[in-house]
C-alpha cells in the first residue's frame, strides 16, 4: 500500500487555473454537456459535470502523482484519499470517490488558439483520467492522461497550490475565485475585469431572458462574489494559518476590491494585500525553488506613498484596458488622439458591438475603432447627455428629499404610536397588578361578576375581562 501523502503542494499549469476544470452548479446527473467561452476554450463531458468535491479529489490524487515523478499509473487506497479530502469514510464516501473518477474519465478540454505557455498561444487538447477501477484489495487504480500530466510537469508558466489551504475554503465560489486570483496575481498585485465577464469565469449561471438566451447580470455576480471575497480574507487573517497549512508567506494574501461603472458595464478592481508572517518550515515558491527558513520576526510592511485618487473617467478607462488586455501603447495613442472622454466613448461602443456580435479578434477591431473614431460622440451629443444627466441628478435629489421627509413623518408617526402603546401597556400592567393583589375572596367575587352564568366563557379571556371590570370600577369611583 502507498505511503501517506505528506507534501501539501501541487503544481498546476496557469491555463488550468484560469479556465474551469469544474463547475459551480451541477444539474442533470449522468447527462452529457458542453461549455465554451469566447476565447476558444471548450469543455465537454459525457457524464456528470465535476464539482468542487471532484476538484478536491483530483488535486489530492495529483499530489500523489507528482510525488511519484508524474507516473500516470496510480494506485492509492480509497481510505487515504477520503481522509485527506475530509470526506465521509465508509460506503457512501467510497461510492462518491468512484463516481468522481468516472466524472474525470469523461472530461475532455480543448484550447483553440487560447493555451498560453508564457510566450505564445497554442491549440491543445487534453483528457484528465483515461481509466480507473477498484482492485480486489480495495485500492483505486487510475491511469491519468499522459499529455495532461506532461504539460503540467514541463510547464514554465505555472503556480503551486497549497492543498490544505485550498480545502479550508468551504464555498465553491471561494475556491474558484481563489484559483483565478492565484493565476492573476502571478507577477502583479492589481487586476480589473468586467463584472459580467468574471461571472462567466466563475462558471455562474446567467438568468434566462430574451427567449432561451441566458444573460450574466453584473448585479447577480456581485451578490455572489462578495461572500467568497470575505471567506478568502477571513482565512488569510487566521494567525497561524501559514504554519498549519505549510504555506509560504508570499502566497498568503487578502483582497481589497472596488467597483466602477454602471449596470452591465460595471468593472471590479482587485488589489492583492500581502500578509507578512513568520513561518518555520520551508516551502516551494511559484518557480519551484526552496526558500530558506524564516526568522521568528514579523516584518513591517513597506510604507506606501499617497497618490492622487483617479478620476471616474480614468478609472473607467483603466478598467477597460485591464479587462480586455488592451495594448498599452494603443490605449495611450487613443487618449492622445481623442482625449480621455473620447477614448472611453470608443471603448464603450466597441464593447457593446462586440457583445452583440462577437468579433473573432477584439483587439484588432478595437484598434480599428480607435483609428476611425467609431463610437465617438459629437459635442452636441455630449452636451445633450450632460444636460440629461444633470436633469436626472436634479430629479434624484428632489426624489431623495421627498423620501427623506416622508421617512421623517413615518418615523414621527411610529414614535407617537409606540408611545401610545407604551402608555396603554403601562396601564394594563397596573390593572393586572391590582387584580393579582386581590385577596382570594375578592378575586373569586370578581371572577363570578365577570363570568356570571355564561357557561361558554373562554378561560383565556378571564384576565382581560377582569382587567376591564376593575378599570370601569376605578373610573366610576373617580
Amino acid at each position: 500500500m502507498e505511503s501517506d501523502m505528506t507534501d501539501g503542494t501541487v503544481k498546476q499549469d496557469i491555463n488550468f487555473l484560469e479556465k474551469p476544470l469544474w463547475f459551480q452548479q451541477v444539474r442533470n446527473a449522468g447527462v452529457a454537456s458542453a461549455w465554451t467561452d469566447i476565447d476558444g476554450y471548450e469543455y465537454r463531458t459525457g457524464y456528470t459535470v465535476p464539482d468542487k468535491v471532484d476538484m478536491l479529489i483530483l488535486l489530492s490524487l495529483l499530489v500523489k502523482v507528482q510525488q511519484n515523478e508524474y507516473n500516470p499509473d496510480l494506485v492509492v487506497s480509497r481510505y487515504s484519499v477520503l481522509k485527506r479530502c475530509g470526506m465521509t469514510l465508509g460506503k457512501t464516501g467510497y461510492l462518491r470517490l468512484e463516481d468522481s473518477l468516472k466524472r474525470w474519465e469523461n472530461v475532455s478540454i480543448s484550447f483553440q488558439g487560447s493555451f498560453y505557455d508564457g510566450k505564445v498561444y497554442k491549440s491543445l487538447h487534453f483528457g484528465i483520467v483515461n481509466t480507473s477501477k477498484v482492485r480486489e484489495d480495495g485500492n483505486i487504480e487510475a491511469e491519468f492522461n499522459k499529455e495532461w500530466l506532461l504539460q503540467i510537469k514541463n510547464s514554465t508558466f505555472f503556480k503551486y497550490l497549497n492543498f490544505e489551504y485550498y480545502k479550508a475554503l468551504k464555498r465553491p465560489l471561494s475556491r474558484r475565485l481563489f484559483e483565478i486570483l492565484c493565476k492573476t496575481f502571478k507577477g502583479r498585485d492589481r487586476w480589473s475585469i468586467g463584472v459580467a465577464k468574471l461571472g462567466t469565469k466563475l462558471t455562474l449561471s446567467g438568468r434566462t431572458k430574451q427567449g432561451d438566451k441566458k444573460i450574466m447580470y453584473a448585479s447577480d455576480v456581485l451578490v455572489a462574489v462578495k461572500p467568497a471575497i470575505n471567506e478568502i480574507n477571513r482565512l488569510a487573517r487566521i494567525n497561524d494559518i501559514a504554519e498549519k497549512a505549510g504555506l509560504h508567506p508570499d502566497d498568503l494574501f487578502t483582497i481589497d476590491h472596488a467597483i466602477s461603472g454602471e449596470k452591465q458595464d460595471r468593472i471590479i478592481h482587485f488589489t492583492k494585500r500581502k500578509r507578512t508572517v513568520s513561518i518555520q518550515k520551508p516551502c516551494r515558491d511559484t518557480i519551484g525553488d526552496s526558500h530558506q527558513q524564516q526568522a521568528n520576526t514579523i516584518e513591517k510592511p513597506a510604507k506606501t506613498e499617497s497618490v492622487k485618487p483617479a478620476s471616474s473617467a480614468e478609472k473607467t478607462f483603466i478598467g477597460h484596458v485591464a479587462a480586455h488586455g488592451t495594448d498599452l501603447a494603443t490605449a495611450m495613442d487613443a487618449v492622445k488622439t481623442h482625449g480621455l472622454t473620447g477614448a472611453n466613448e470608443i471603448f464603450t461602443a466597441a464593447i457593446a458591438r462586440h457583445a452583440a456580435k462577437p468579433k473573432r479578434d477584439f483587439a484588432a477591431y478595437l484598434a480599428q475603432s480607435f483609428r476611425r473614431g467609431w463610437g465617438l460622440k459629437s459635442d452636441a451629443k455630449r452636451a445633450e447627455e450632460r444636460l440629461k444627466a444633470e436633469r436626472m441628478a436634479a430629479r434624484a435629489v428632489k426624489f431623495e428629499k421627498a423620501q427623506s421627509e416622508k421617512t421623517k413623518r413615518e418615523r414621527a408617526e411610529q414614535k407617537r404610536e409606540e408611545e401610545s402603546q407604551a402608555q396603554i401597556q403601562t396601564e394594563w400592567n397596573r390593572l393586572d397588578a391590582l387584580v393579582d393583589s386581590l385577596t382570594p375572596d375578592l378575586y373569586e367575587a370578581l371572577k363570578i361578576k365577570v363570568i356570571g352564568n355564561n357557561r361558554e366563557f373562554k378561560p383565556e379571556l378571564l384576565k382581560v375581562r377582569m382587567r376591564k371590570t376593575v378599570e370601569e370600577f376605578l373610573t366610576q369611583d373617580r
